[in-house]
């Protein structure tokens, strides 16, 4: 490619960018109006994946990214990865421990076996 070739395709991703860039920040003030609707956020996802295809386009025409745009809102969220020490916390000493010993399993079953306790000499009427 030429000079004026590059420049034009270069000048053609940031209007792109720019277009792209305004499209989500519009969907991201919709998802905070309504956090709870899916479909608004579904759209906001769909958004910031097509803005990860914008970037790596952008990273091989040789715009910096970075400098041209804030991309906090912009790009998606990276996923967490689950901290083993975190869930552990989360379930607590006891629970750890039944599941340690297998126990936990039984924990949560009812003993439905006749054991002759106050309610068996009751009789058939109650």
């Amino acid at each position: 490619m030429n000079r004026p070739e590059l420049a034009d395709k270069r000048e053609s991703v940031l209007i792109a960018g720019r277009e792209l860039a305004k499209a989500i920040l519009q969907q991201w003030q919709r998802v905070w109006m309504a956090p709870l609707n899916l479909e608004e956020q579904r759209r906001l996802d769909a958004l910031q994946g097509a803005w990860t295809n914008f970037e790596r386009e952008a990273a091989a025409c040789g715009i910096d990214v970075e400098l041209t745009f804030d991309t906090r809102l912009l790009r998606p969220p990276v996923p967490k990865v689950p901290d083993l020490a975190k869930m552990r916390r989360a379930h607590g000493v006891l629970e750890w421990n039944l599941l340690s010993l297998g126990l936990a399993q039984r924990r949560g079953q009812k003993n439905t076996e006749p054991d002759g306790g106050f309610w068996a000499t009751a009789g058939p009427g109650i």
